[in-house]
C-alpha cells in the first residue's frame, strides 16, 4: 500500500477540482471526502474484514477493477443525487480518486516509482516503509504542490508579485523533484506550500475542519495498522532475547488485529520462534503461510528453503524442495537483488554438499 501516496493524490485532486454542485453541499467536506475515496479500496476491505474476519487474507477489491468500478459508480450515483453536480469534473475526480488506488498499489508501478527515485530497482523486499516514504512523498506530493501554487497564481486577489513568485516556485519544485535529492526538493516543497497557503489564507475558514469527519475511517484503518506494527516490533524484540514463548503470544496478538499490515512478516517471525522451540510442524506451517501472503517472491521463500536444509535426520529435511524455492527466487526478476544473490549462493552451497545436482 502506498501509505502517504493515496492521501497526497486525494488532496491534489480535491484542490484541482472544487465541488460545484447546487447549494454547494460538499464544500465543507470535499477535501476530506476525496482523501477518503483515495483510500476507499483499503477502507472497504478493512470494514469487510471487521465484520467477516475470514476475509482478512483475501484482497477482493485491490486486484479487481470491475468491483472497484462498481464501488466508484455507486459513490458517483449517491453524491450525484445528493449534490446534483452541474459539471462532469467532480465525477471525473471521484472516479480518478477511487481507481488511483489500483495504480498506486500495483506492484510494478510501486517498483517503478522507487526505481526512478533511487536510480535502481530495489524490489519490494529491499523497499521497506522507510525507503518507500521519501519516494512516495516526492512523486505524489509534487502534484499537490503544483495544484496549490497554480491556485495561488490564479487568485485574482493575489498581488502580481506573489503570482509571479507562485509560478517561479512551481518551476523550482519541478526541478527539485527532478533532482531526486531530499535536501533539494523537501525545502522547495515546504516553501511552496507555505507560500500558497499564505496567498490563499482568505479561503481558509474554520468550516474546513469538517473535512476531518470523512477522514475518521482512514484514521481508524491507520490505527489498526499501527497497533499491529507495534505488537510485531515487541514480538521481534522478545524473540531476539530468546523469549520465544512470549514472542509467539505477541505475534498472535498482531494477527488478531483486523489489518493486513505485514502479515507475511508476522508469520515468518512465528516460524522462527516455533523452530527454536523445536515445534517443526508449526514452524513449517507458519513459513508456508508467509509464502502465500508475500506480495512477491523473496524472503519468505528463502526462509522456508533454509528451513528445509537445516534439519537433517528429520521428516523436514527436504533438499529438493529447498532447491526449488531457491531457484524460484533466483529466477524471479522482481525479487530483490540481495534475495536473488542469496538464492544463488544457497544453490551453489547445496551442489558442493552433494544435496542437489
Amino acid at each position: 500500500m502506498a501509505v502517504v501516496g493515496h492521501g497526497l493524490l486525494g488532496l491534489a485532486l480535491a484542490g484541482a477540482v472544487p465541488s460545484v454542485g447546487r447549494a454547494r453541499r460538499l464544500d465543507a467536506v470535499w477535501v476530506g471526502l476525496l482523501v477518503l475515496l483515495a483510500y476507499a479500496v483499503d477502507v472497504a476491505e478493512w470494514f469487510a474484514v471487521v465484520f467477516n474476519p475470514a476475509l482478512i487474507d483475501r484482497r477482493f477489491l485491490s486486484h479487481d477493477p470491475l468491483q472497484v468500478g462498481i464501488l466508484a459508480g455507486g459513490v458517483c450515483v449517491v453524491l450525484g443525487v445528493y449534490c446534483r453536480f452541474r459539471r462532469p469534473w467532480p465525477y471525473v475526480v471521484i472516479v480518478g480518486a477511487v481507481f488511483s488506488h489500483l495504480l498506486l498499489d500495483w506492484f510494478p508501478f510501486r517498483l517503478a516509482v522507487e526505481d526512478w527515485y533511487y536510480g535502481s530497482l530495489p524490489g519490494l523486499e529491499d523497499a521497506g516503509r522507510g525507503r518507500a516514504l521519501p519516494a512516495e512523498t516526492c512523486v505524489y506530493g509534487g502534484p499537490l504542490v503544483l495544484v496549490l501554487l497554480i491556485r495561488a497564481a490564479s487568485d485574482s486577489r493575489c498581488p502580481r508579485g506573489a503570482r509571479i513568485a507562485s509560478w517561479v516556485l512551481a518551476g523550482a519544485a519541478v526541478l527539485g523533484a527532478s533532482s531526486r535529492l531530499a535536501i533539494v526538493w523537501v525545502p522547495l516543497y515546504a516553501l511552496s506550500v507555505v507560500h500558497a497557503l499564505t496567498v490563499l489564507r482568505r479561503s481558509l475558514r474554520a468550516n474546513l475542519l469538517w473535512n476531518l469527519i470523512p477522514l475518521l475511517p482512514v484514521v481508524a484503518l491507520g490505527s489498526t495498522a499501527w497497533l499491529s506494527a507495534h505488537r510485531l516490533a515487541e514480538a521481534r524484540a522478545l524473540a531476539r532475547e530468546g523469549r520465544d514463548v512470549e514472542a509467539l503470544r505477541l505475534y498472535e496478538g498482531a494477527l488478531a488485529v483486523p489489518t493486513r499490515y505485514r502479515r507475511n512478516v508476522v508469520y515468518r517471525g512465528m516460524g522462527n520462534s516455533y523452530e527454536r522451540l523445536g515445534d517443526l510442524a508449526s514452524a513449517e506451517q507458519a513459513f508456508e503461510r508467509a509464502c502465500s501472503l508475500s506480495p512477491t517472491v523473496g524472503s519468505s521463500q528463502i526462509t522456508l528453503g533454509a528451513f528445509y536444509v537445516r534439519h537433517a535426520d528429520t521428516p523436514y529435511f527436504r533438499p529438493s524442495m529447498a532447491a526449488a524455492l531457491f531457484e524460484q527466487v533466483r529466477a524471479e526478476p522482481d525479487a530483490a537483488s540481495i534475495s536473488r544473490a542469496y538464492a544463488r549462493t544457497r544453490l551453489e552451497w547445496m551442489r558442493r554438499r552433494g544435496l542437489i545436482r
